[in-house]
């Protein structure tokens, strides 16, 4: 593992961090952002099925309400009859609107379609109670089963909500009390207040139907026991609950404690049966309609808290996942910058540690801080500039003595073999002059014989010069002539037009003639054809002549040229010969002065055979010497310095004025 890591490069390395520290951070943060958009959606989804949810409890009681007065109906209370129809009208309006929200709330259709079978049922239900073709304990327990089913419905709606699931103290014990203690609590008044009724109405109870009577009782209580230990828990952990529902809680449990007294005093305890069965029934409903009332302002304050907390845990997504953003963002940020900073400090000390390497002694890397990194690149800079200056003096020794030992050689090595050859040339030099002695004799007899014939080609210039003379006059007067035969041409040319003319007037008067001038104008048309002949032949004559014109112009001009070049010929024969006189007079001075250099050529032979000895013995020196400054130089070269450039352009200078001066010596 080790080993693969050292093989890849640091950004990978950086990358890699970079991914570990994201997946890291990435998991919790996606189960917070999925926690916290899970409580925004549940909240949401309790909201909006909180509506149908409520409709529902309407439904139960109103079906309470249908089975009281349908027990009472039966009973022998014919009164009861106008109520029940309104309780049944407005439980199949009940049951409309709650179709309704369900359906847009998005419910479970199977909760739906019980909910529809539930209200058949109530209507086959009613038809039969209206007909009192059943007898009023059954009617009491088809009611009591339905409203059970319907009270599963409620659970089953709540449950698809996770409204049951509610984390929150305050909504929470909302929610179970609305849902989980007051409908059995109007359940059981409500079989409290039908049976109750139904015993009233018939003046008599068994010993089971008053047992029946306080169980009923005693779960009454129970129930609103624990309806109002929820409402209790709620308002103490919510006091905007406690504001909103206290009067009403207040109202509502008192009725129920006065309607459950009355059961107890007039049903339970009485010896007689002798109370109105109308009056219980008005009585137990208070109570049942005062706790639905509270249900439905429960249901409005929940449904507010719960879209307070639905809009809270939206703005907590958004405030999280802008809060993650932002911070995401500048982590980034930092880790782009840090990770920038060490790559180019790492770069930079990388390349500067392989251009000192290669001997390159010339960059200087910018310190911008105190890290690790800018410590290794001010330690790379103090090590750069302590081998500049220690390559500096070994540097300026060893192109002193290089230079001054390739000036000794290339001076001895110049002086030995100039030496060598001066000897070689003297010796040469002395062969030759005995050879240039009899050359320069001959040249002077052969420069008398060219003045000879120099003077003879001259005169025969000037003849052709006369003879070109000659022809350009006889050129210019073919030209002149040329021109008179042109104008001569042209008349013809001119008369040839004006028969032409006179022949077409003599057709045209041929022809106002008729018969009289046919032969005329046979003639004239003869004449005309002659004419227009004549025409064509004067112009093919007028071309030939101009073109005749033309090339005698061109050959008067090439003439003129052809005199013009013989006077030049003719000058420049004249100055050859006044040079060949020259020269036949400088070749016999010469043929005296070399004699004279002959004896002074075997002198110096004599002293460079003597200097060419000694100067082989001081370039053998000066070779060795040479050669042990060239290593220094090639070993020292390797590093380059600060302004090499200016020092390169001092050796090159210094090397261009070494075959200077030596040469100056010669």
């Amino acid at each position: 593992m080790q080993t693969l890591l050292n093989r890849l490069p640091i950004a990978h390395k950086y990358a890699i961090i970079g991914i570990l520290v994201v997946l890291v951070t990435l998991i919790p943060t996606g189960m917070v952002v999925f926690d916290k958009l899970v409580s925004a959606r549940h909240a949401s989804a309790a909201a909006d099925h909180l509506e149908p949810a409520t409709q529902v409890l309407e439904i139960i009681r109103l079906s309470q309400q249908a089975r009281g007065l349908s027990n009472a109906f039966l009973n022998g209370n014919d009164g009861a009859a106008a109520n029940l129809d309104k309780a049944l009208n407005a439980l199949q309006a009940a049951h409309d609107q709650a179709e309704a929200q369900m359906t847009a709330a998005g419910v479970d259709k199977q909760a739906t379609d019980q909910l529809r079978d539930l209200r058949g049922q109530i209507n086959s239900l009613a038809n039969r109670a209206r007909a009192k073709s059943i007898a009023a304990g059954e009617s009491f327990s088809a009611y009591s089963d339905i409203i059970a089913r319907q009270m599963a419905v409620l659970a089953d709606i709540v449950s698809m909500t996770g409204l049951d699931l509610d984390s929150s103290p305050d909504t929470y014990a909302l929610i179970n009390g609305l849902f989980n203690s007051l409908p059995p609590l109007t359940e059981y008044l409500g079989q409290a207040r039908g049976f109750s009724s139904g015993l009233l109405a018939r003046g008599s109870a068994s010993t089971a139907d008053l047992q029946r009577t306080a169980a009923l009782h005693a779960l009454s209580q129970d129930r609103l026991h624990a309806w109002s230990a929820a409402l209790a828990t709620a308002m103490r952990n919510s006091p905007a609950i406690e504001a909103d529902l206290a009067a009403s809680v207040s109202q509502a449990s008192a009725s129920t404690r006065d309607a459950l007294a009355l059961t107890q005093r007039e049903v339970i305890n009485a010896e007689a049966l002798n109370y109105s069965s109308s009056n219980y029934f008005s009585a137990m409903t208070t109570p049942i309609d005062a706790q639905f009332r509270l249900a439905g302002q429960a249901a409005d304050v929940l449904d507010t808290l719960l879209q307070e907390r639905a809009d809270s845990a939206q703005r907590q997504l958004l405030l999280l996942l802008g809060g993650l953003t932002i911070l995401a963002i500048i982590a980034f940020w930092l880790a782009v910058l840090l990770t920038k900073s060490a790559m180019v400090s790492l770069r930079t000390s990388l390349g500067m540690a392989r251009t000192v390497a290669s001997g390159d002694l010339t960059s200087v890397a910018a310190i911008n801080g105190t890290d690790e990194s800018q410590q290794l690149l001010q330690a790379l800079n103090d090590m750069t500039s302590s081998l500049v200056g220690i390559v500096a003096q070994v540097r300026g020794a060893t192109d002193n003595i290089a230079t001054a030992a390739g000036q000794i050689a290339a001076g001895n090595n110049d002086l030995s073999e100039r030496t060598v050859s001066q000897a070689a040339a003297l010796e040469e030099t002395a062969a030759s002059m005995e050879q240039l002695t009899s050359t320069v004799t001959q040249n002077s007899e052969n420069a008398a014989s060219a003045n000879t014939l120099t003077r003879n080609a001259t005169e025969v210039a000037r003849r052709g010069g006369e003879a070109v003379e000659q022809f350009v006059t006889t050129m210019a007067t073919i030209r002149e002539t040329s021109s008179h035969i042109a104008e001569i041409v042209g008349i013809i040319d001119g008369i040839a037009f004006q028969t032409n003319i006179l022949a077409l007037n003599a057709a045209v008067e041929a022809a106002r003639a008729g018969e009289a001038g046919k032969g005329f104008a046979v003639v004239a048309a003869e004449v005309r054809s002659l004419a227009q002949r004549s025409a064509n032949s004067a112009r093919e004559i007028r071309d030939l002549i101009n073109q005749s014109a033309e090339e005698v112009n061109s050959g008067s001009k090439l003439a003129d040229a052809a005199g013009e070049t013989m006077r030049e010929m003719l000058h420049g024969i004249e100055q050859v010969g006044h040079i060949m006189n020259e020269i036949a007079v400088a070749s016999q001075e010469q043929s005296s002065g070399i004699a004279q250099v002959n004896i002074a050529v075997g002198q110096m032979d004599d002293a460079t055979q003597q200097n060419a000895a000694m100067v082989q013995e001081a370039a053998s020196a000066a070779a060795s010497l040479r050669e042990q400054a060239e290593l220094l130089v090639q070993a020292v070269s390797t590093f380059q310095l600060p302004g090499q450039a200016s020092a390169q352009a001092l050796e090159t200078e210094r090397g261009h004025s070494a075959p200077m001066l030596l040469s100056s010596s010669r």
